[in-house]
C-alpha cells in the first residue's frame, strides 16, 4: 500500500535533488520520466521500477554501517531503523504530528532500554 499523499514545501535544495534524480533517470533509461515512473528508481533494474525489498534492505544496511562509522548517535540509528526516517531540526517541520511523535517515542524507547540495561 502506498503512503497517503501530502504536500511538502519545495526548497531550493529539494528542487536541486529532484533535478539531479531526473537527470539520473534520463542517463539510465535514455528518456524523460513518464507519469507513473518512480522518482527514486532501482539503479540495478533494466526498466524503471521502485527499489526492490532486497535493494532497500541492502541500502539500509549500508546506511546504518556508515552512520555508525562516522559516529551518529546510536539512538538516532535505532530510530531510523524503526521508523525509516532521518529527522533533523530542519526537516521536522515537514512531518505530521503523529510522525514526529513516533520518532520521539522511538528515541525515548531506545534511551529507556539503555537505562534498564545499565541497572
Amino acid at each position: 500500500m502506498l503512503p497517503k499523499k501530502r504536500q511538502i514545501r519545495m526548497t531550493p535544495r529539494l528542487r536541486q535533488l529532484l533535478a539531479s534524480q531526473r537527470q539520473a533517470f534520463r542517463d539510465k533509461f535514455g528518456r524523460e520520466p513518464a507519469p507513473g515512473d518512480p522518482v527514486f528508481f532501482d539503479p540495478l533494474a533494466d526498466q524503471p521500477r521502485r527499489w526492490s525489498a532486497q535493494t532497500m534492505a541492502a541500502a539500509e544496511t549500508a546506511f546504518v554501517e556508515a552512520a555508525r562509522i562516522v559516529g551518529v548517535r546510536e539512538e538516532l540509528v535505532y530510530a531510523f531503523c524503526k521508523t525509516g526516517r532521518i529527522v533533523t531540526a530542519r526537516n521536522s517541520k515537514s512531518l505530521t504530528p503523529s510522525e514526529l511523535a513516533e520518532w520521539k517515542a522511538t528515541i525515548k524507547e531506545y534511551r529507556n532500554r539503555k537505562h534498564r540495561d545499565r541497572q
